[in-house]
């Protein structure tokens, strides 16, 4: 059986991209305004902070300790988690 070029490229990315598909992905991609604590990713981020205070919280679940600003809304910052993210750069 003789393999063209594509099918050959497409055999070479395989592992690579059944691995890409299998590992957690964390991304801004996995919020959205109006998200419940609940529904929120437990893992990928980290460095959570009230705003603009930038006291350390613990979690998305602490969000409460955070004062909220005149509308009633409470900011929260955080970072991704090294090594649980991918970044394109």
């Amino acid at each position: 059986m003789r393999l063209t070029a594509l099918q050959t490229l497409a055999l070479a990315c395989l592992p690579a991209s059944l691995a890409f598909a299998q590992a957690p992905q964390m991304d801004l991609r996995d919020l959205r305004v109006g998200m419940t604590v609940g529904e929120l990713p437990r893992t990928g981020y980290t460095g959570f902070q009230c705003r603009p205070s930038n006291t350390p919280i613990a979690g998305w679940a602490d969000f409460h300790a955070c004062a909220p600003n005149r509308r009633g809304l409470r900011e929260v910052a955080f970072r991704y988690a090294d090594g649980e993210t991918e970044v394109a750069g």
